[in-house]
């Protein structure tokens, strides 16, 4: 089964509207890298999910949201609350 997109918006939503996909089975690792870059020169690319309920689905870019959350409790920064996302609307 594939899903046909057919349309994609560019927005921010709060980092706690996000929730990871039970699909990914990617391995979550050198976040500590990740998040010096995240540090230096910000996100660069925006997430892609999906809305899911009242939350979205990250579809691409969970490594992203893990070094974003991180940098978040550490921080305590308010600009890693915000994340960029490109939310797509797809059929099956």
């Amino acid at each position: 089964m594939s899903a046909i997109i057919e349309n994609a918006k560019l927005m921010n939503v709060n980092i706690s509207e996000l929730i990871p996909s039970p699909y990914n089975n990617y391995d979550i690792s050198n976040i500590e890298d990740l998040k010096a870059s995240i540090r230096i020169g910000g996100l660069g690319t925006p997430l892609t999910v999906i809305k899911n309920n009242d939350k979205y689905e990250i579809l691409s870019g969970e490594r992203r949201y893990t070094a974003l959350k991180e940098l978040l409790e550490e921080t305590k920064d308010k600009e890693y609350e915000t994340v960029p996302v490109y939310c797509i609307e797809a059929k099956l």
